[in-house]
């Protein structure tokens, strides 16, 4: 329960099992909290248009081990969405079917956010597996960026980020694999 947590210091567990969200589930500053699912049989499926997991000025969070799942019938909503995060971290997710984004970083400058997925798989998300806009101090690592149900444009977008790390990533059937905006600088690629 999101208000059990409070401003932070808190893991909630999800067993396994199907959670429909008809509302993105919000956490708004909270700090070293900690979304826990118990491998890919807990999955998250979103209904309607919108995101599923928001996270607004939260530090040190954490969401492990879950499926999330958008509508394929759906115009918009990205799977986790971090805005003004700092060093957050989601690994062991398969996100999938969402209109945008599987995970949009946004506004995320002057803080650093990992993401180190291993393994983090996102298939037919259908504009970009990972938008990562404004967003510094990056560790794109050990991910899976694919399709079955939709072509995504783009596997990763890395929009005005920099000082990142992007390796050992795997890439098919993404339109364009890998794409870099002009304001990118002092990033590593390697070993994709």
């Amino acid at each position: 329960d999101v208000e059990a947590v409070g401003i932070g210091w808190g893991t909630i567990v999800l067993e396994p099992g199907v959670y429909v969200l008809t509302e993105p589930l919000i956490f708004d500053a909270i700090n070293l909290v900690w979304i826990q699912g118990s491998g890919w049989n807990t999955v998250i499926k979103r209904n309607g248009d919108c995101d599923a997991i928001v996270l607004n000025g939260c530090g040190f969070a954490t969401v492990s081990n879950l499926r999330i799942i958008g509508n394929m019938e759906a115009k918009k909503g990205s799977g986790i969405v971090l805005r003004n995060s700092s060093s957050c971290t989601i690994d062991y997710c398969r996100i999938r079917q969402f209109a945008e984004s599987g995970i949009f970083f946004e506004e995320i400058q002057k803080t650093n956010v990992f993401q180190h997925g291993y393994p983090l798989t996102l298939i037919g998300n259908r504009d970009y597996h990972i938008h990562s806009r404004s967003n510094n101090d990056f560790i794109f690592d050990s991910n899976q960026f694919g399709t079955h149900s939709a072509t995504p444009l783009i596997g990763c977008f890395l929009d005005h980020s920099s000082a990142g790390t992007y390796s050992k990533n795997m890439h098919w059937d993404n339109t364009v694999a890998l794409r870099l905006s002009p304001g990118c600088h002092f990033n590593r690629i390697e070993n994709n």
